[in-house]
């Protein structure tokens, strides 16, 4: 594979006039019905980028995120672009020309692109993403699959919260999980804050790890209770985003917020409410159960909520877990010191 500057005088070369496409059943062949193009994630183009010939049988596209790079000028005087297409798989770049864009694409928009290769003067074939006609439909894509995933501290996590969202059954627990994280910032932030800064979890990502861990604790506990699948789900949904008041703290208009940084807990109202105005309309029983647990949390009302409680309780264990980890080895003895001046007792080795 040839260096950036040779595939950036490439590209030049190809947009000074002396390229021919390559179609007739290779990439860059017109789209039709007929000839429906594949959707691939990030980690499925890179090697179709690589090696062109992978795409024969069918055309390129897929929705990701989207940066610009760079602009350059070729020596017709045509401008073109340097993008940086990223999901939840990775990141690629790839060149395009400025005058394929009705508008220039701004950084953190998400577009659906395809591409076409055409020939450089050396007969190779360089790819060129274009905007996908707005006449064609992919199958549409989850916000949380086209987070950076490149740029995140744990991108493992990414895959263990897509995991845990689409275990969910109810439909409209689903939507809400992706409609809160349509919000990119936010769900950047969720995706990359620590769950604190002096006690659990201090680490960047250490935010989404300990919500994972709530959340997924949360499904092994009710594994085996008989308490109906919604409130199972809501269990786990409030499990999952009990802390989301911390990523909304930190946003640009976090300091309008009715809160402070110790009672983020009060926030997951604020952040759920349009999203809950939205699954009440469409699954009230839905709304019902996930509002009672959500109530419940914040009242700590153990009559009208009992498992509720659960949530609480793992909301601890997987905070004290995480500090026996940090700090069992600069501690060697059976006591601990814990968050807000509290001890934990710790046997040793055992």
């Amino acid at each position: 594979m040839r260096n950036n500057a040779d595939t950036a005088a490439a590209v030049r070369q190809a947009f000074g006039g002396s390229t021919t496409e390559h179609a007739d059943g290779l990439p860059g062949a017109s789209w039709t019905a007929a000839n429906a193009p594949m959707s691939l994630s990030i980690s499925e183009l890179q090697p179709v980028l690589e090696y062109p010939e992978l795409a024969a049988d069918g055309l390129v596209a897929g929705t990701y995120g989207v940066e610009c790079v760079h602009t350059g000028r070729a020596s017709t005087g045509e401008y073109y672009l340097r993008l940086r297409l990223y999901d939840v798989t990775g990141a690629a770049h790839v060149y395009s020309r400025c005058a394929d864009w009705p508008s220039p694409p701004r950084d953190g928009q998400t577009h659906t692109v395809g591409f076409r290769w055409v020939h450089d003067r050396y007969e190779n074939l360089v790819p060129l993403a274009r905007p996908f006609p707005s006449t064609q439909t992919l199958p549409e894509r989850s916000p949380l699959e086209l987070l950076p995933g490149d740029r995140l501290p744990e991108p493992e996590n990414l895959f263990r919260l897509l995991t845990l969202v689409e275990s969910l059954r109810t439909p409209g627990y689903r939507a809400l999980v992706e409609e809160v994280f349509r919000d990119r910032e936010l769900a950047y932030l969720f995706a990359t804050l620590p769950a604190s800064r002096r006690c659990h979890h201090t680490g960047e990502g250490g935010l989404l790890a300990h919500s994972l861990d709530v959340a997924e604790g949360v499904r092994r506990a009710t594994g085996h209770l008989a308490i109906g699948r919604l409130r199972r789900e809501a269990l786990i949904l409030v499990g999952l985003l009990h802390d989301i008041g911390k990523a909304l703290l930190n946003t640009r208009e976090g300091y309008r917020l009715p809160s402070s940084r110790g009672e983020h807990a009060a926030l997951i109202d604020y952040a759920l409410a349009t999203p809950m105005a939205r699954l009440k309309a469409r699954d009230l029983d839905a709304f019902t159960a996930l509002w009672q647990v959500i109530d419940g949390y914040k009242r700590k009302d153990r009559y009208a909520a009992p498992l509720a409680a659960l949530v609480e309780s793992m909301d601890s264990v997987s905070a004290q877990t995480n500090l026996i980890q940090q700090r069992s080895t600069s501690h060697p003895g059976y006591r601990l010191p814990g968050c807000h001046r509290e001890t934990i007792w710790h046997a040793p080795g055992r």
